[in-house]
């Protein structure tokens, strides 16, 4: 009985951790990750048992604000965690993996959208209120924080002219928005995937440990989708010769095409962090500056590696070292 505390305790911390990161809705996206880490380490059975019992905690706060969003979050991260976890266990290779959950997610969102605006769901007007509600969180904020009355109004005025700009480009909200889904569902499937296969030989079942983060680090794109993204160029920058359609299909397979090179970057760029035994906090920090303020940095890095081969000439120096 005292042997099974401990193991109580890590699977009381991780529902927790699960609970804590539903809530706060900011850390929504990490949520699946405490979950997983409780499939590998106990099983099965007391990850649905863990899953279940927050579910329900998540449900009776959801009843008592009267509001269920966070229910919907919490529910869709479970069943997350649950596809992320049993190919984990059944060994099928992360990448595989990433672009088929991935896919799957997204057909699944895109046609529960589809049928809800064909009973009645005005995209429209969802922007717009969105848009209604941001802007009045916004302007609660400037009359508490600001004691300054002068200062307060020019804020509202700098606020109102920001949301009145954006009330005019809903179309372009509409356009960008389907694509920025699609790369927060794959790169955070990656990002997941990265964290689990980093650290979960040191908690999982020796039965479930057959790959690693290299897996992740040394994917990298076929040669011939550079053919793609020659073509999502030219209409990028000619397309609106022939329509302006063109030049948004241009945007669109770029966009598509930067997801898994930023991917490949990435790899890039941690081969050479432990070439050269960058470690710690300084890892760290320069990983978060480089994802947050220049993503095109690391996509242009995987896009280049068509025809430099970066680790290639990694191993290079390795072998002079």
């Amino acid at each position: 009985m005292k042997e099974n505390q401990p193991k109580l305790a890590k699977l009381f911390i991780l529902g927790v951790m699960f609970v804590v990161f539903c809530l706060a809705q900011i850390t929504a996206v990490f949520s699946p990750v405490p979950l997983i880490v409780s499939a590998l380490s106990f099983g099965r059975k007391k990850h649905h048992l863990i899953s279940i019992i927050c579910l329900s905690i998540i449900l009776g706060i959801c009843f008592y604000f009267k509001s269920f969003e966070i229910f919907i979050v919490a529910f869709i991260s479970y069943m997350i965690s649950v596809l992320v976890s049993e190919v984990i266990m059944k060994g099928i290779r992360p990448m595989k993996a990433i672009l088929s959950l991935g896919s799957s997610i997204i057909l699944l969102s895109f046609g529960f959208f589809g049928y809800s605006i064909s009973q009645g769901f005005s995209v429209d007007s969802y922007i717009e209120d969105s848009i209604k509600k941001t802007e009045l969180i916004f302007n609660e904020r400037i009359k508490s924080n600001s004691s300054d009355v002068s200062s307060s109004e020019i804020q509202k005025l700098k606020i109102d002219e920001f949301f009145k700009d954006t009330k005019k480009s809903i179309p372009e909200v509409k356009k960008r928005f389907p694509l920025f889904y699609i790369g927060f569902v794959f790169l955070s499937l990656w990002g997941i995937f990265y964290f689990i296969l980093k650290s979960y030989h040191l908690y999982s079942k020796p039965e479930f440990i057959k790959h690693s983060e290299e897996s992740l680090k040394n994917f990298k794109m076929s040669d011939y989708f550079i053919f793609p993204v020659a073509i999502g160029l030219a209409l990028l920058l000619f397309g609106e010769k022939l329509g302006p359609e063109y030049k948004y299909f241009g945007e669109v397979g770029l966009f598509l095409m930067g997801i898994f090179y930023f991917m490949q970057g990435f790899g890039i760029l941690m081969t050479y962090f432990d070439r050269f035994g960058l470690q710690g906090i300084f890892r760290s920090l320069i990983l978060i500056l480089v994802i947050f303020f220049s993503p095109m940095f690391l996509c242009s890095l995987g896009l280049f590696d068509t025809w430099f081969d970066f680790r290639k000439k990694n191993k290079i120096k390795r072998k002079k070292v």
